[in-house]
């Protein structure tokens, strides 16, 4: 009798709270037990005291059961670092020996780990047998010479339409923005501060609500970013939370008009931000680039040029005009686009797509 091959998970902690984790969990947790998933290979982050050893034995136990044959189609969480990649090395090249590897990206980073970095050249040797996901279409073309087969499951929103409210009355006093990501340079944060600061100097009532944690990026380090933050100072009109859990993130979004992203941040593909704004019908600011081109679709959202402050302010003049000379329609007139977005970004319709995926090939 033919032995039954299993589907296995490889990928990093994913109990942080973020884009990827939110899928990734979302995936291992419905998808892969309703395709007879029973294996899991996860290691903790880099900084993790020991990272490297636990890293070891879980591609020893990986290694073994692809050698006692149990292991058919392994779903890889990819890293799009260079280190990442690295760490990833072991899983990819279970392909080179017949296992079928399904490389989820959650980055738009992953087209120059694969084109112009100076280990690009491994990078393709290794993805060159594996299928890959990514969640929106922008990337399918530029990664169709790379990979054996690209397929688009694109993100979704698991909350009930009631967190959202959709059309929910907010209060008229002022327009509130809700920065709901992390605190980077490369997100917008800081010119999204500077648009706002004008505003407020220039007489028009709006306030900004921030969310998330501050995190370094290629643009500022850990110190520079701390320093930066500091010297925004407390004005009355901002008000900073910090990061909060995903239940209240949503409940802040409900009391919220706009949602700005305005990122040129290298990795930015699909922000789970950008899908429940949508859902919730908010108006939505964000910079001009393909990956949020291809997120917003037909949504009527601000798009401004990257790295425009004066975009920015601009976006929300109009917003705030448009609700203080009618907040009723202001609130509802993307209700209709809502309603199109929550059945775009529908979890079930995700599932169905990334089992439809995994299941092929499995036995």
């Amino acid at each position: 009798m033919k032995m039954k091959k299993s589907i296995a998970l490889w990928s990093s902690d994913y109990t942080e709270l973020t884009g990827q984790a939110i899928i990734t969990l979302r995936v291992a947790g419905y998808v892969l037990p309703e395709l007879g998933a029973s294996r899991e290979f996860v290691f903790p982050p880099s900084a993790h005291p020991r990272a490297v050893a636990r890293w070891f034995w879980v591609v020893l136990r990986l290694w073994r059961e692809i050698a006692l044959g149990q292991i058919g189609t392994l779903y890889l969480v990819c890293s799009r670092s260079n280190g990442g990649f690295v760490r990833d090395i072991p899983a990819l090249l279970a392909a080179k020996i017949g296992v079928r590897v399904i490389v989820h990206s959650h980055g738009s980073d992953i087209v120059d780990l694969l084109t112009v970095r100076k280990l690009s050249s491994l990078a393709r040797w290794f993805y060159s047998s594996c299928h890959m996901i990514v969640p929106s279409e922008h990337l399918r073309e530029p990664l169709v010479p790379y990979v054996r087969s690209v397929h688009v499951c694109e993100g979704f929103y698991a909350g009930s339409q009631d967190m959202l409210e959709v059309g929910r009355k907010v209060e008229t006093e002022s327009l509130t923005v809700l920065w709901n990501s992390n605190v980077m340079v490369s997100k917008g944060f800081f010119d999204l501060f500077a648009a706002i600061k004008a505003l407020q100097a220039d007489g028009y009532p709006v306030k900004l609500i921030g969310l998330g944690k501050l995190v370094a990026d290629e643009e500022l380090g850990p110190e520079a970013l701390n320093k930066r933050f500091s010297s925004l100072g407390t004005p009355d009109w901002f008000d900073y939370r910090g990061r909060q859990p995903h239940k209240q993130s949503v409940e802040m979004l409900a009391q919220a008009d706009v949602i700005c992203l305005p990122s040129r941040y290298s990795s930015e593909s699909q922000g789970l931000v950008i899908i429940e704004a949508m859902c919730a019908g908010k108006a939505i600011v964000v910079s001009d680039i393909p990956a949020l081109r291809a997120t917003l679709g037909d949504y009527p959202a601000f798009f401004v040029p990257v790295n425009s402050v004066d975009g920015i302010k601009e976006a929300l003049r109009r917003f705030s005009l448009q609700k203080k000379n009618d907040p009723v329609a202001f609130s509802q007139t993307r209700s209709v686009y809502a309603a199109k977005a929550r059945e775009r970004f529908a979890v079930g319709r995700f599932e169905r797509d990334m089992s439809d995926v995994l299941a092929k090939g499995s036995n």
